[in-house]
């Protein structure tokens, strides 16, 4: 549902419906919990099943992010990253376990995480950031429940959009 909410309900740039019903059921499916041949007497084994099929499930969330065509983060309600797409990690380098300040100081951003986190409604931000290069980064900033995919309590998940090329030629 990660990717549902990250693409369908948040940003409106579209997947295609079915593409995005999919992974929405995808991901669904990975999260319910496959309790399949454990012996309700044998806990341990069953603590041993839980962690590697979650490590499992990680995993393929993590290759389902890597598979979107933007850049993404997760943040935790520290507002620190949890998770990034393999785009995030090339546009912003190694974010995970940094805080959102560290990876961007664009105030657009910021401002936009912190009304999300207090509102717990969608933002929207635009970034015109002229160093090292001049980039147009369109995006969106959302709450996530754990119903919704986020881990642990709750997190926002930010989807950027870069729009540079499209800015150039509309110049």
């Amino acid at each position: 549902m990660l990717l549902t909410i990250a693409y369908a309900a948040l940003t409106g740039l579209s997947l295609g419906a079915s593409a995005t019903g999919i992974l929405g059921a995808l991901v669904w499916a990975m999260a319910w919990p496959d309790d399949r041949g454990q012996r309700k007497s044998d806990p341990e084994r069953a603590r041993s099943d839980q962690s590697a099929s979650a490590s499992r499930n990680g995993a393929i969330l993590q290759d389902m992010m890597d598979a979107v065509p933007d850049p993404v983060l997760v943040l935790d309600l520290g507002r620190t990253v949890i998770r990034a797409n393999a785009l995030a990690r090339e546009q912003f380098g190694e974010a995970d376990g940094r805080h959102i300040a560290q990876v961007s100081r664009a105030p657009e951003l910021l401002a936009a995480v912190e009304k999300a986190q207090a509102l717990r409604q969608k933002q929207t931000f635009d970034i015109h950031d002229l160093t090292p290069v001049e980039r147009h980064l369109a995006g969106v900033v959302a709450p996530l429940t754990p119903e919704q995919g986020a881990p642990g309590e709750s997190a926002l998940i930010i989807v950027f959009r870069d729009r540079t090329e499209a800015e150039q030629l509309a110049q």
